[in-house]
């Protein structure tokens, strides 16, 4: 592999990262489903989906964010019964998962997520769709040995 490669490999993935991460697609989402949340905690919300149940201290870690911010936004999706604490053994360390309200609002967003995305990636041939997808998890695969 060249240095070439690599650079631009880098780029598309940082560019695919910027466009996913973009908040106005946040809210794009959230109106799509007619729900209110702040867009703040969308991001957290998002993160707890996937990595339930997950702890505030790797919550920080994982999102780059100061303990403390988590534990007021978490407090208030918890105001929002988006999500619930799971018991564990450690009572200094909080642990977190989205709450029944939260899992169907995480489908909604789920359905809305690939609605929109069937609709921007609509003039691809099934081919094309496969290569992207394929090519995607072989990085995937590679970078995560």
């Amino acid at each position: 592999m060249n240095d070439n490669f690599a650079n631009n490999l880098y780029q598309q993935m940082v560019q695919l990262n910027d466009f996913f991460n973009q908040p106005q697609n946040d809210l794009l989402l959230l109106k799509h489903v007619k729900i209110e949340l702040d867009q703040r905690l969308f991001p957290l919300f998002s993160t707890i989906a996937r990595k339930q149940p997950i702890s505030v201290g790797q919550l920080a870690q994982l999102m780059g964010i100061p303990h403390s911010t988590i534990s007021r936004r978490l407090d208030r999706l918890e105001q929002q019964n988006l999500i619930s604490a799971v018991q564990n053994n450690d009572l200094r360390s909080r642990t977190v998962q989205l709450s029944d309200k939260g899992v169907t609002l995480d489908k909604q967003l789920s359905a809305s997520r690939v609605q929109l995305l069937n609709q921007a990636l609509r003039s691809l041939t099934i081919e094309q769709q496969n290569q992207i997808l394929q090519a995607i998890k072989c990085l995937n695969q590679l970078l995560s040995q």
